[in-house]
């Protein structure tokens, strides 16, 4: 797994090709409720997807430090979904001590909606602490 450098966002960059873009090179603004709005993609061979999605401000972090400091995997499942349902991050644990993340990505909206998901593997270890020290920088650990 290797990890881009965008000053606002996360970027995962899979082996295999596939990427999951969290937030782009523009530092999110806070609203007075905490809530702020990213651009969140997906994409994979054949697929390529897009939506702006709703945040809570550090909710995302607190859920991947979780993860990340849980490397012996004693919650073998968990899930965090932003505040409006746009995007969903189901973690589960493989017998080789790999976490999974599968994104998924919907668009709600009635006339279009679509959905789209990848699942990205991430050593319990290193990986996942690196994941979530991105994620605390750019979202904060609130």
């Amino acid at each position: 797994m290797s990890y881009g450098g965008l000053a606002g966002g996360i970027r995962l960059v899979a082996p295999s090709g596939g990427t999951v873009t969290i937030g782009d090179d523009v530092v999110p603004s806070v609203d007075g409720d905490g809530f702020f709005d990213l651009a969140v993609a997906i994409e994979a061979p054949g697929l390529s997807a897009e939506a702006f999605v709703r945040f809570v401000d550090g909710s995302l972090a607190r859920f991947l430090r979780r993860l990340a400091d849980d490397w012996k995997g004693e919650e073998p499942a968990s899930t965090w979904e932003a505040g409006e349902g746009g995007l969903r991050i189901a973690a589960r644990r493989d017998p080789l001590g790999h976490v999974l993340l599968t994104f998924s990505l919907r668009q709600a909206h009635p006339n279009d909606a679509w959905a789209a998901e990848l699942t990205l593997q991430l050593e319990a270890g290193e990986e996942m602490d690196e994941l979530a020290r991105r994620a605390e920088a750019v979202f904060g650990r609130r």
